[in-house]
């Protein structure tokens, strides 16, 4: 189930809406917790959803951290 991790994330914030997150400010606040997500509980295949999901790009990276490093560098922007 691709959106799993997205599910995940949202049980494990208190934004409003998981949509909220889109918005780099509000990502930032739980970049800590969502980042930290240890790499092995969920696929490459979930990440890249919540990326394309967050940053509205379709870009597909092959391992969890290139996802990982690709979100760091959006919320950054």
């Amino acid at each position: 189930m691709k959106d799993a991790l997205l599910d995940y994330i949202f049980e494990n914030c208190d934004a409003a809406y998981i949509s909220d997150l889109r918005q780099r400010m509000i990502f930032q606040e739980y970049a800590d917790m969502i980042l930290g997500i240890e790499d092995s509980k969920f696929t490459a295949e979930e990440w890249n959803y919540v990326y394309q999901y967050l940053t509205g790009a379709n870009a597909v990276f092959s391992t969890v951290a290139e996802v990982k490093k690709a979100l760091q560098s959006w919320m950054q922007a």
